[in-house]
């Protein structure tokens, strides 16, 4: 089953425009970014499950862009 999703917002930062996507029926969050694929960047990482990748996103953009209760 396809996702429902709902965009909360969006920002601008240096001339991109993150968004979040919030997933209607779990509350979860898709969040956009580049991809950390340095061999030496993502050996720092933790608690990394099988098949998990990790993205970089402006610090801003959760704390702006979080839906409110």
């Amino acid at each position: 089953m396809a996702l429902q999703l709902r965009m909360p917002g969006t920002t601008r930062e240096g001339g991109t425009y993150p968004t979040l996507h919030e997933d209607i029926a779990s509350g979860d969050l898709l969040v956009p970014g580049h991809t950390v694929t340095d061999r030496e960047d993502v050996a720092q990482l933790q608690h990394v499950l099988n098949g998990e990748l990790f993205v970089r996103v402006p610090r801003a953009l959760p704390a702006r862009l979080t839906p409110k209760e």
